[in-house]
């Protein structure tokens, strides 16, 4: 293996290990947040209209949830075209000290992110072997 070969090949580790490190990190905050969560029963009440891009339009679900015997509403910032119909039940997970920061069960763009970094770090270590 020649000196560029070397160099080529660690740096594609490198940056394989930098991905996975991050999807990892994700992966692990999403599982501490899931683990303390409270979950609460919620529905789907309404949806907020994203831009259209590909001719297709996009949505976000709004979801009513009750804490302590509050009635708490979450419009989500991920849209998408898959969204809950309205009156749709969906699993609400609810931060313990923070009742306002929730994340949707099924839609919850960190674990895709999780998922994509660490595709992306395998297929750069893989790529790394190559050399």
């Amino acid at each position: 293996m020649e000196s560029g070969d070397e160099t080529a090949a660690l740096l594609l580790y490198a940056l394989g290990g930098l991905f996975a490190f991050v999807a990892a990190a994700i992966a692990a905050a999403r599982l501490r947040f899931r683990a303390r969560a409270r979950r609460a029963h919620g529905v789907v009440v309404a949806h907020r209209r994203g831009s259209k891009r590909d001719g297709v339009i996009r949505f976000a679900p709004i979801v009513e949830y009750e804490v302590n015997g509050r009635t708490l509403r979450h419009s989500s910032g991920l849209f998408g075209t898959g969204t809950p119909s309205i009156g749709s039940e969906i699993e609400v997970y609810v931060h313990p000290d923070d009742r306002e920061i929730v994340e949707l069960r099924g839609w919850s763009g960190s674990w895709t992110a999780a998922g994509v970094l660490g595709f992306i770090g395998l297929v750069l270590a893989l790529l790394g072997l190559s050399f």
